[in-house]
């Protein structure tokens, strides 16, 4: 039996476009606002499945990073670690930069 939990989301909620397999600047703009005032919660318009390499990235480790699954049937917790952290430097030291018009 599936159970609904109602959760309020940590302010402040910014929202944010983000293009298909891109990690545009204003999502890491966002990320470094949230992540600096340590808490809050960004609304990702478009596509999101990279915005957990940089989000992880800018936390400390024993953090936990959460995100919707695709679906939108359950919500994804990512602990935070330098094992998990070195993973995700070596995704992103494989990606290309390009610059959006």
């Amino acid at each position: 039996m599936n159970k609904i939990i109602h959760v309020e989301l940590p302010s402040p909620i910014l929202s944010v476009i983000n293009r298909p397999s891109t990690i545009s600047q204003q999502l890491l703009e966002a990320l470094d606002r949230v992540t600096e005032i340590g808490h809050g919660t960004v609304l990702i318009h478009g596509e999101e499945d990279l915005a957990l390499i940089p989000l992880v990235l800018r936390l400390p480790t024993r953090s936990v990073a959460c995100y919707g699954d695709p679906f939108g049937n359950a919500l994804v917790a990512v602990i935070v670690t330098n094992v998990v952290k070195r993973a995700f430097e070596r995704v992103l030291s494989k990606m290309v930069r390009v610059k959006m018009l």
